[in-house]
């Protein structure tokens, strides 16, 4: 739930740092979110809160910082469109995919890929992301981070069904 709050981030970052102002609507379709996600969820029930839950709040705050910093500064890149969203996609995927390849090898031992194993590799390396991320790319050109953010927090929706 508390990911759900990066649009407030967002809109923030994105007027600060991209100077994109956000319209009455898109604000209060921010606000529209944030509600029905806190009704939806409805955090106000008595739980017992422990020193877990307290670090993972703090873990999950330092991620939505992140995820909001990490959609105002694509779409600071994707807007000057001087690099095309396949090269953008290229180079981010490229960098991230050998940093995770080597902490899971300083972490975990190499696994024994069968054929079905590398052809959902190859799928979800393909179109999972390749194509996928170089359209996200593609549509960070064209709208406001505020909009972007809005599709993106409309996951949380999509998980649940």
């Amino acid at each position: 739930m508390v990911y759900s709050f990066t649009p407030i981030i967002v809109v923030l970052f994105s007027y600060l740092i991209l100077k994109e102002k956000s319209s009455l609507i898109q604000l209060l379709i921010v606000l529209a979110s944030i509600v029905g996600v806190v009704l939806y969820f409805n955090p106000f029930y008595q739980q017992e809160r422990t020193d877990f839950f307290t670090i993972g709040i703090i873990i999950v705050i330092f991620g939505v910082i992140a995820n909001a910093l990490a959609t105002i500064i694509g779409r600071d890149i994707n807007s000057s469109k001087q690099i095309p969203p396949l090269l953008v996609t290229s180079i981010s995927k490229t960098i991230g995919s050998i940093i995770l390849l080597i902490v899971a090898l300083i972490i975990e031992n190499l696994p024994k890929i069968s054929l079905k194993s590398l052809l959902i590799i190859l799928w979800l390396s393909i179109v999972n992301t390749a194509f996928a991320f170089t359209l996200w790319n593609k549509v960070m050109q064209k709208l406001k981070a505020v909009e972007l953010i809005m599709i993106n927090n409309s996951m949380l929706a999509q998980l649940q069904f």
